[in-house]
């Protein structure tokens, strides 16, 4: 049957942990375009039915990289900051938390998990976070 809402469907961070749990270790590469609040919701997970790992050591044992579009480059210093880190150009988002959620995923991921970050310019064009339509 169709999706009509949310409810119908679970949670990114049950997808998310699903889905690392059933991953060789070190196997997995994580791509993030967007707010990091999903992330950061995962690391902060608790263990739980499908793992009895936490988030932060499901993403320690199971991811090996995670690609993150954010950022100006060579340089943000003086400019408003990027918006998947604080959701500057979202309105109807509450941008204090989205810098929070980036503060605290940029402070917990683990150091055995690479982070590449690619530029505004590179995702620019990607057009994320839709409404399901029918």
């Amino acid at each position: 049957s169709r999706v009509k809402n949310s409810t119908q469907v679970p949670t990114n961070v049950h997808v998310y942990r699903a889905t690392l749990a059933a991953q060789p270790d070190n196997s997995v590469a994580i791509s993030s375009i967007g707010l990091l609040t999903s992330l950061t919701a995962l690391l902060k997970s608790p263990a739980d039915a499908i793992s009895p790992l936490t988030g932060y050591e499901l993403v320690a044992h199971k991811v090996r990289l995670l690609a993150v579009m954010g950022g100006k480059y060579p340089s943000s210093v003086g400019q408003k900051c990027e918006c998947n880190f604080c959701a500057a150009y979202n309105s109807g988002l509450d941008h204090a938390v989205a810098s929070a959620d980036s503060a605290f995923f940029f402070s917990h991921v683990p150091p055995s998990v690479k982070v590449i970050f690619s530029g505004f310019n590179v995702g620019v064009q990607v057009q994320t976070g839709g409404a399901l339509s029918e």
